[in-house]
């Protein structure tokens, strides 16, 4: 190499390095322009948004929606929407893929700054390669997928972005002014996302690390202040989720530490092994106890735990460091407090993206551990570009999955068979083509995987109605329409049991039972019923009416006034 190229490379190596990080990052994740909007809330969030529709942003500023108070997310999606169209993609994968990649600039000088505090003093560590590849692992690995190919994980992305930046802030400067802005940065990642919730508890776990005393106390008193403002946020964020939550109950106490566990050793298994990626794992609570499914995961944690003596063995502040990177940006979504997902799942990919920091972390200390010298140079350089170079393509496949909503679906119930939301979807999707025995078998399997489930029931029912199997669909939703369990657990979604008493009338209609029929589906108007339901019902009610008194059909009339 001429001294002239390696001058400037020497001088332009942060240049380069973000460069190549860039180049590799587009060369993995194009495929991504060629993704649609996906069923899996992109609709309610973008583009079938009615405030974002109508331009009222200020609405996210006065009120939650659909259960979060996430203003600064809804504002910049509402302005894109704007700028470029809300029924166009593109757009909104531009801003996914740029803040990732932002993402990993600001990771690049997080732990650039941890490295040598923590890891190596000498002069020049770590290297810009070691940080290179460091962030190419944060940005090629397979489990970022379920938040930058998902329109609405911009949110996480987001909120990445500012909790990244209150950590630099508040860590690499020390004056008063830089402390406000972390202040100020930390609580816009909360109107991003509250799963940020997390950060200053991190920031005074890390602050038992510092050797300064003078670090220590300010970091201290930044830490109390902002964990009172993380206490409103998280009473602000559990009392909006409260009223989606009915019918959600907490795991007992004594289970939680095992669902702790097996997060962490489900997260674990993912990062390393890359088992199939989901985005319905079906891990709930109960599931995973009933069935015993933590004995996937918990060896991995024993083993993960003896890996890690080994690699920092006698550096007990590195491995401070890393043990806080990694357990507490997971405890929100660990199964310590019950959350809204677990209807669905206590783990998903995209729950880790803020751990991801911790493995890029221990991918540095790695590098410091082989030495500085050419072979072990070398030999890091090699076995990193094979691993990034698998994972990169794991990543440009699984994008692929993101590509619409069908394609999105299948790929659940392949993973997870008994996915209620994925056979639900699929059902859905079925139905609509009208091939009727296919919507029967995926919402049966729905209503299996979920039995309390309203819209698997009612679906159900409406495919074999279709079928002209009315008998079948009376049954299917008679004991349900009599339990008041099935009513406690679809409280969260009234109309959904509004269209089970529907289905129920039409079926008894149908078999010529019009008093039932009759009685079934007033009370559909009891239950806050959607716009076609109750259009439906009344067109129903009317020719019930006609049935049951041809003579007078007024004088029949619900005990429920119909509005």
């Amino acid at each position: 190499m001429s001294a002239g190229i390696k001058t400037f490379m020497q001088k332009y190596d942060r240049v380069l390095m973000f460069a190549i990080c860039l180049v590799a990052l587009l060369l993995v994740w194009h495929p991504l322009f060629q993704n649609e909007f996906v069923m899996w809330d992109d609709d309610f969030n973008i583009y079938e948004n009615r405030l974002i529709r109508d331009g009222t942003w200020l609405d996210f500023w006065k009120n939650a929606y659909m259960g979060f108070y996430i203003p600064v997310t809804y504002t910049i999606w509402d302005a894109t929407a704007y700028l470029f169209g809300q029924d166009n993609p593109r757009p909104f994968q531009v801003l996914n893929l740029s803040f990732h990649f932002l993402n990993g600039v600001l990771l690049f000088y997080w732990l650039r700054w941890l490295a040598r505090r923590f890891i190596g003093e000498s002069t020049g560590y770590p290297r810009s390669w070691m940080l290179a590849l460091a962030v190419l692992l944060y940005l090629l690995h397979p489990l970022q997928v379920g938040a930058v190919a998902w329109h609405s994980g911009f949110r996480d992305l987001l909120s990445t972005f500012f909790t990244l930046s209150a950590l630099l802030l508040l860590f690499t400067c020390r004056s008063w002014w830089t402390w406000g802005l972390a202040v100020l940065a930390f609580a816009t990642g909360l109107l991003c996302k509250p799963a940020s919730v997390y950060l200053p508890g991190l920031t005074l776990m890390l602050a038992f690390a510092l050797p300064l005393a003078t670090d220590r106390k300010r970091i201290f008193w930044w830490s109390g202040l902002n964990l009172a403002l993380a206490a409103v946020f998280v009473y602000v964020t559990r009392t909006i989720q409260g009223q989606f939550m009915i019918g959600l109950d907490a795991a007992p106490l004594l289970d939680r530490p095992v669902i702790i566990l097996d997060s962490y050793g489900f997260y674990i298994r993912q990062f390393f092994f890359g088992g199939p990626l989901s985005v319905d794992y079906g891990r709930q609570p109960g599931r995973l106890m009933e069935w015993g499914l933590y004995w996937q995961t918990l060896p991995w944690i024993a083993g993960f735990l003896l890996a890690l003596i080994a690699i920092f063995w006698r550096a007990w502040r590195p491995a401070w460091i890393f043990m806080m990177l990694w357990l507490v940006p997971l405890s929100p979504t660990s199964g310590l407090v019950h959350f809204n997902f677990q209807r669905i799942s206590t783990v998903t990919d995209h729950y880790f993206q803020p751990a991801m920091p911790a493995m890029c972390f221990l991918l540095l200390f790695i590098f410091w551990r082989l030495g500085t010298g050419m072979q072990a140079r070398r030999l890091a350089i090699s076995l990193s570009a094979v691993a990034l170079i698998f994972i990169g393509y794991r990543s440009h496949a699984r994008i692929g999955v993101w590509h619409d909503s069908e394609t999105l679906f299948h790929s659940m119930i392949d993973v997870t068979p008994f996915s209620h939301s994925g056979n639900n979807y699929l059902g859905y999707f079925a139905y609509r083509r009208q091939d009727w025995p296919a919507a029967e078998k995926y919402f049966r399997d729905a209503l299996a995987s979920q039995p309390w489930s309203g819209i698997a029931s009612g679906n159900y029912a409406y495919s074999l109605i279709k079928q002209g199997r009315y008998e079948e669909a009376h049954l299917v939703l008679r004991d349900f329409l009599k339990d008041p369990e099935f009513f406690r657990l679809n409280e969260v979604h009234r109309h959904v049991i509004a269209m089970n008493f529907l289905a129920n009338g039409l079926a008894l209609a149908n078999l010529g039972r019009y008093p039932e029929s009759f009685a079934s589906i007033c009370r559909v108007f009891e239950f806050k019923p959607e716009q076609r339901d109750q259009n439906d019902a009344t067109d129903t009610l009317r020719k019930l009416q006609a049935q049951l008194n041809p003579q007078n059909p007024e004088s029949v009339t619900c005990p429920q006034p119909v509005n």
